[in-house]
C-alpha cells in the first residue's frame, strides 16, 4: 500500500490502512458472531463474504482514475 502512496504521506496512509483493518476486524468479529447464533454458520459466512467482496469492488472502482 505505501508503494502506492506519495513518498510524502505514506505513514499516513499505512497508518489509515493499519486502523482500517483493526476496526474492520473489531466490527466484523462480533456481527458473525451474532449472525451464528441467530441464523447459521452459513449464513455469516454468506454475509460477510458478500460484505467483503462489494468493499473490495467499491475500493477498486474508487481507485481507477478517468
Amino acid at each position: 500500500m505505501s508503494g502506492l502512496a506519495p513518498e510524502h504521506a505514506r505513514g499516513l496512509v499505512t497508518g489509515l490502512q493499519g486502523s482500517a483493518t483493526t476496526l474492520g476486524g473489531a466490527i466484523a468479529t462480533p456481527l458473525t458472531g451474532l449472525l451464528i447464533d441467530n441464523a447459521s454458520p452459513a449464513a455469516a459466512v454468506l454475509t460477510v463474504g458478500t460484505v467483503g467482496i462489494a468493499l473490495a469492488a467499491v475500493a477498486g472502482l474508487a481507485r481507477r482514475r478517468p
